[in-house]
C-alpha cells in the first residue's frame, strides 16, 4: 500500500471545483502549506487529515489512499445476493456514482427509493 494523499487532495479538490487557497483557508493554514500536500513534499497532520475529510466529504481511509486486500468479486452475474459478489453492471454503476457531487447523490438515493416503493 503505498500513500499517494497529494494525488487524492488534488484530485478531489478539484472534483469540488476548490482552489487551493479555499482549501487552505477552510484549514487556516497558508496555501503553500496545502500545496506542498498535494504535490508530497511533506504529509498533513492528523488534525488535518480529519478537517480534509470532513471537507471532501472523504473516510480517512479513502484520503489515504488505503485500498483493502480483500477486494470485491466480480462476476457475470450473481444468482445469490451475496454482498461480496458485484456484477459488471452494478460495477459500472458504482464507479458512475463516485464522481457524482452530494446533491446529485442525493436525486439518486431519492430515485431509487421511489422505484423500490413502486416495487412493492
Amino acid at each position: 500500500m503505498m500513500i499517494e494523499i497529494g494525488k487524492v487532495l488534488k484530485e478531489n479538490r478539484k472534483k469540488l471545483k476548490l482552489s487551493q487557497q479555499t482549501v487552505a483557508d477552510q484549514l487556516n493554514i497558508d496555501r503553500s502549506t496545502y500545496a506542498c500536500y498535494e504535490i508530497g513534499k511533506t504529509h498533513p497532520p492528523l488534525d488535518t487529515l480529519v478537517r480534509l475529510s470532513h471537507i471532501f466529504h472523504l473516510s480517512i481511509e479513502e484520503l489515504l489512499g488505503v485500498q483493502h486486500e480483500q477486494p470485491l468479486i466480480v462476476a457475470e452475474s450473481a444468482p445469490d445476493y451475496d454482498p461480496a459478489v458485484v456484477t459488471d453492471q452494478e460495477l459500472a454503476i458504482l464507479r458512475k456514482l463516485r464522481s457524482l457531487n452530494a446533491a446529485s447523490l442525493k436525486q439518486v438515493q431519492d430515485y431509487i427509493d421511489r422505484c423500490l416503493a413502486e416495487q412493492k
